[in-house]
């Protein structure tokens, strides 16, 4: 079985689970790899954390990512679900798929195509669809033995299909602009940093807009598993319903790479 042709069943698998999920663009920014080889490289997380007693407690974070490289091209796709439950009642259920392709163009510039399905019962979101072309830039690079520091910008735009559980069930469809800037760095062999952030605007009404903050903290225990903290802030100017305009969420866990 040709590589060509493993990819092909790769992409068709992750596609099958978008149709399958039925269900904005995420931080998919954090999840990019760099200094691969050409081949396939897999990665899967899983994050628990539960307290029992006076008060009951579960949260379940799964993810699987898998990445091809070629000479010109880098593709990924991801796979995340989480599920969360308070004295039995459920307080997060919300999962997401992407796929992206990328073409580097230049040494600075690449031309970058996606595509993603998400849910998120907490914020009303049954079912968001997107579909979206861009332009990364290398802003600057720096690569020693054990420090290196890279700086990105991305721009670009997207088609979103949003469909909310409110009642009556509105249904939008709008093209926005999506905008990045992401820092990679690792301070050592064993410690690593990186932050993205994106701002997302409808093209036809600025004041509905979004923004997306994410950073990550992480420790490597080994050459296979990392102990890694993430903090999260996501925006939103003009949410639906009574929710509020902004989220925050820490997390810790491990992730184990193959």
């Amino acid at each position: 079985m040709t590589t060509h042709f493993k990819f092909q069943i790769f992409i068709a698998f992750l596609m099958l689970c978008v149709y399958r999920l039925g269900q904005s663009q995420v931080n998919t920014e954090s999840l990019r790899k760099s200094d691969l080889s050409p081949g396939f490289h897999n990665t899967a997380q899983f994050d628990f954390g539960m307290v029992s007693g006076n008060s009951e407690f579960l949260r379940l974070k799964s993810s699987f990512r898998s990445d091809y490289v070629s000479k010109k091209y880098y593709s990924f796709g991801v796979i995340q679900y989480q599920r969360g439950t308070k004295s039995q009642k459920k307080f997060i259920n919300k999962g997401f798929i992407h796929l992206r392709s990328i073409r580097r163009l230049t040494d600075r510039f690449s031309g970058e195509l996606f595509v993603q399905k998400e849910f998120d019962d907490f914020i009303l979101l049954q079912d968001r669809s997107l579909v979206g072309i861009g332009l990364r830039s290398s802003i600057f690079q720096t690569d020693s033995t054990n420090r290196k520091v890279r700086l990105f910008l991305g721009n670009g735009a997207m088609w979103e299909k949003e469909k909310l559980t409110t009642e009556p069930v509105p249904l939008t469809k709008i093209i926005r602009s999506t905008n990045y800037l992401s820092l990679q760095t690792r301070l050592n062999d064993l410690v690593s940093f990186n932050f993205v952030g994106y701002y997302q605007a409808s093209l036809e009404r600025w004041r509905d807009y979004r923004v997306l903050v994410q950073s990550s903290l992480g420790f490597n225990l080994t050459k296979s598993f990392m102990f890694q903290t993430n903090f999260n802030l996501r925006f939103d100017n003009e949410p639906p319903g009574s929710i509020k305009k902004c989220d925050l969420e820490l997390t810790n866990g491990l992730k184990f790479s193959f």
